[in-house]
């Protein structure tokens, strides 16, 4: 099975994030500054951002804390 992670999809995602951030301990993408990582930021005061590199590509990982 595969997905496909278009605009619609990652509107979607950071709709949800926004509504139940209670549900999102961690984020991991690309960026963030995409909807998704915005949204969890926004949701998250205090968020511990990780910045990671594999190979070429860097990698951002957000926590929640507790």
């Amino acid at each position: 099975m595969s997905a496909t992670i278009n605009d619609n999809v990652r509107s979607t995602i950071a709709g949800d994030m926004r509504a139940h951030p209670e549900e999102y301990e961690a984020y991991v993408g690309p960026s963030i500054t995409g909807i998704e990582a915005v949204a969890f930021l926004d949701s998250h005061p205090g968020t511990t951002v990780l910045q990671r590199t594999l190979g070429t590509l860097t990698v951002y990982i957000l926590l929640a804390h507790g």
